[in-house]
């Protein structure tokens, strides 16, 4: 069984609370990891996304979720969610993108909520979490440069990687992967095509409207 453990950086290295997360995988092998949380009364952005997975409903789909997190390339924790064009103040510098993150998955689990069963929150939330996970490039050299900046890729690179990952896990990762992909919508290559993928598409165009952020400008 392999092991993995999500630790960042710096004041991220404490091990207080360990969570080990079972799934079946490919029918037979079991998939194990455990997920390192800070065990401070102060909740980083990084446990708050960790615990934000909790909302997802199906355990394995969850499992998998958090696994893909564990996984995602450094820049996805610290790096700005944008260079200052676009999305709010608060997100143009330290931790940024993570703070993107967790407001995508807010606005797409009222999105689901309130459609009552009538979206799937199973595909939608985790593509919620994982949209953005490539968005500076796959952690190492990308274009004959490390990843400095956001690469307009970022949806098929971040699909690629959920696909490759999640091969054997389950038919949902190709869902999972097409929502991401599809994500950025007439700003991407490829716009959604059902409702699910538009639902994900929405959640971060009204996340990353600094209008809707406004006490944060």
């Amino acid at each position: 069984m392999g092991v993995y453990t999500a630790i960042g950086k710096g004041d991220y290295e404490r091990q207080e609370t360990q969570v080990l997360y079972q799934v079946p995988c490919d029918g037979e092998r079991i998939a194990e990891w455990k997920i390192s949380i800070g065990g401070s009364s102060f909740m980083s952005r990084k446990d708050e996304l960790y615990q934000l997975t909790e909302h997802i409903p199906d355990p394995v789909i969850r499992a998998f979720t958090v696994y893909m997190l564990s996984q995602a390339p450094w820049h996805f924790w610290s790096q700005p969610s944008s260079a200052g064009k676009y999305h709010p103040k608060d997100e143009h510098g330290f931790e940024g993108l993570l703070l993107h993150t967790i407001r995508v998955v807010g606005v797409g689990s009222v999105i689901c909520e309130s459609a009552q069963g009538r979206l799937d929150s199973n595909i939608i939330l985790p593509a919620c979490f994982l949209h953005d996970i490539c968005r500076y490039g796959t952690g190492v050299v990308h274009r004959g440069k490390d990843s400095e900046y956001s690469v307009p890729e970022h949806p098929e690179l971040a699909s690629t990687l959920i696909r490759r990952l999640g091969n054997g896990f389950g038919s949902f990762v190709d869902d999972i992967a097409d929502a991401v992909e599809t994500h950025a919508g007439r700003w991407g290559k490829t716009a959604p095509r059902n409702e699910t993928e538009w639902a994900v598409h929405y959640a971060d165009c009204i996340a990353a409207n600094y209008h809707v952020w406004g006490a944060a400008l």
